[in-house]
């Protein structure tokens, strides 16, 4: 598919650093719902074939992506090395947020990335499901190194209910998991 604009983002917790390849401008705005609406409304305006392109941050991207989703703006996450590899086969050695932007852009041009899809609703309940399940075996984890550290019966005491707690809520979700898997045939198959 070819695009007329490729928009190339630095997402931070933050903020997000946005280059356009059309016009060569980078802007800096909020990575909060109202930020992104709004910037996303001045891209639609222009009603330009446009991709936005960005890096897997293990979450931070997820505000964009879901609005870009939403507002049917093409998008695609890349995994950070794939970009850092292609910044030093172009000889960008240098690294800051502007420019990360605009390689990222670059990288969009260049090569052809994987769009993102919108999830049915059963993929997302089961990507955050998924997802809370992690949560908890990480506290279960570090709620037992605890344990091991704690010479306090009282303290212990404490840790043996909170991991408790986590183990109850961990065969919740496991239940959810199930239950979403069950009502949707696709999903099993995948």
């Amino acid at each position: 598919m070819k695009y007329n604009r490729i928009i190339g983002v630095d997402v931070a917790k933050n903020k997000l650093d946005i280059y356009n390849s059309k016009t060569q401008q980078h802007q800096v705005i909020d990575n909060s719902p109202a930020a992104i609406a709004f910037f996303l409304c001045e891209l639609k305006r222009g009603r330009t074939r446009t991709l936005v392109v960005m890096e897997a941050t293990g979450g931070y991207e997820h505000l964009l992506v879901e609005q870009l989703l939403d507002k049917s703006i093409d998008c695609s996450v890349v995994n950070p090395l794939q970009i850092r590899n292609f910044a030093k086969g172009c000889g960008m050695i240098e690294k800051n947020d502007k420019l990360d932007a605009r390689i990222i852009a670059r990288f969009g041009e260049v090569v052809t990335p994987k769009l993102r899809e919108k999830p049915s609703d059963s993929e997302a309940k089961l990507k955050s499901l998924v997802h809370r399940r992690d949560q908890i075996l990480s506290q279960i984890s570090a709620e037992r190194n605890r344990l091991q550290q704690t010479p306090d019966e009282e303290t212990k005491t404490m840790i043996h209910h909170a991991i408790h707690f986590y183990k109850a809520q961990i065969r919740t979700v496991d239940q959810r998991i199930s239950q979403v898997l069950e009502e949707c045939a696709e999903l099993t198959a995948k």
